[in-house]
């Protein structure tokens, strides 16, 4: 399975409220899982248009975090947003719970089940990235 996101993706089980300040849509769904790239959701059971929300995430900890994305997929109950705009006390959240995953056991599963060691990563602009991992003696 080739894997092809750039940023890890880390479990989340939150409140995420989308809206959309041009049409006043409101609409509060269950988060999947975030990333510095973007989030998911689930219980999505209306369609959304493939448009920009701004979307408020509660994290597990009870910080929020607050970002505008975009409207990538919709599958089922399912919605993934790409992030365009975020503030970097937001995203520096999300840095930190990438960190605490990355020192889990779901995460040397995730590293298994996509063959993450053995792919080529590649950023926006299609330059092969390198991935090195520093082992604590």
């Amino acid at each position: 399975m080739n894997y092809k996101r750039i940023h890890i993706r880390v479990p989340l089980s939150g409140k995420a409220v989308l809206s959309n300040s041009e049409d006043g849509f409101h609409f509060t769904a269950q988060t999947i899982n975030i990333s510095e790239g973007g989030v998911a959701i689930t219980d999505a059971s209306q369609e959304l248009q493939p448009k920009e929300y701004q979307i408020a995430v509660s994290t597990e900890n009870g910080q929020t975090i607050t970002l505008t994305g975009l409207l990538l997929r919709q599958k089922d109950n399912d919605a993934g947003f790409k992030t365009t705009n975020i503030k970097n006390e937001d995203l520096k959240i999300i840095m930190n719970m990438v960190e605490e995953y990355q020192s889990t056991p779901e995460f040397l599963e995730q590293l298994t089940d996509h063959d993450m060691l053995q792919q080529n990563f590649i950023d926006d602009e299609g330059n092969e990235l390198e991935v090195t991992f520093d082992i604590d003696p």
